[in-house]
């Protein structure tokens, strides 16, 4: 049921859980579904990466409290965990939703491996809320385009800023209406430069 509210190839920000020698272990993680599997790339030298890599289980939550988010990195003592019930990994006590995950293959990717994983059980607790951030990026890049006209002194910094939350759109939500919006502003930006009579740099 939870798998099946993720779009294919578009990527969710969750918090992995997993035990580094019987330690629970939190971490803000983007996630993305493949066909009936998930994909996670993790660096190599993070203890996510350890933990996996030695249990080969961990557990994907899903939450909108952003305060968990930053907890899982900077208040790791506040975090409360609860037993799984298949997986060799704790779940987050708040998550509006889990997936506990088993790996069933590993690339080298260099920096960093690919976890490709099955779900083997999951939970809906409450609203489930997703979070992508194509939606945040292109309100953002929707603000940058009308400060333009105004801050010229500004302008190349701000055009970096939208190439940038155009590419991190198209990474995170290729296909979707945010990646068309960020598209467009980037086209409506050519016409209000030929109206000015300024070189797009």
């Amino acid at each position: 049921m939870i798998l099946s509210k993720l779009r294919e190839n578009w990527i969710y920000e969750s918090i992995v859980t997993t035990y580094g020698d019987g330690i629970p272990n939190s971490a803000p993680m983007g996630i993305k579904r493949v066909n009936e599997n998930i994909i996670l790339d993790i660096y190599k030298k993070s203890n996510t990466c350890g933990n996996i890599l030695k249990n080969s289980e961990f557990v994907i939550n899903f939450t909108s409290n952003i305060r968990a988010f930053y907890d899982s990195i900077f208040e790791k003592n506040r975090i409360e965990y609860e037993k799984s019930k298949i997986v060799n990994a704790p779940i987050l006590k708040d998550s509006d939703a889990y997936l506990e995950m088993r790996v069933i293959k590993l690339i080298d990717r260099g920096e960093k491996i690919r976890f490709v994983s099955e779900v083997v059980n999951s939970e809906m607790r409450g609203d489930l809320n997703l979070i992508n951030r194509a939606r945040f990026l292109s309100l953002e890049s929707i603000i940058i385009f009308t400060k333009i006209p105004h801050l010229p002194g500004d302008r190349e910094f701000l055009l970096k800023l939208l190439e940038r939350n155009y590419n991190a759109v198209c990474g995170v939500a290729p296909g979707s209406i945010y990646e068309k919006i960020s598209k467009e502003l980037f086209e409506k930006l050519n016409e209000l430069n030929e109206l000015n009579g300024i070189n797009q740099p």
